[in-house]
């Protein structure tokens, strides 16, 4: 029970520090989202291996959260993270881009 508790405030954190990096927008449609309503998305899932870590953590609007979620079920576990100019990409790739200049996040 404990280590969920850390988990979700770690999350929690981690939404907060990526919803200021991506001047509050949401990193898959770049709408701005309130703190708030701000979800944090593991690019690469839990499920797949990925961890509550700084470099696997965006913000996204609860709508772009949900869809994804819903596409990787639908898809049985495979899902392209579509961003900024709608070019389909492995999380693994916008994880390899992630913070850098020219990369796979949404402008502002």
């Amino acid at each position: 029970m404990k280590k969920q508790a850390n988990e979700t405030l770690m999350l929690r954190m981690l939404t907060r520090r990526a919803w200021q990096k991506q001047n509050g927008k949401c990193f898959h449609c770049s709408e701005y989202i309130p703190l708030p309503q701000a979800t944090g998305d593991h690019l690469i899932p839990r499920y797949q291996g990925g961890h509550t870590i700084a470099g696997n953590i965006v913000a996204a609007c609860a709508d772009c959260n949900n869809h994804r979620n819903n596409e990787t079920n639908r898809r049985g576990g495979k899902f392209n993270i579509t961003v900024g100019d709608d070019t389909p990409r492995s999380p693994f790739e916008v994880l390899r881009n992630y913070g850098r200049k020219n990369s796979a996040t949404p402008s502002s």
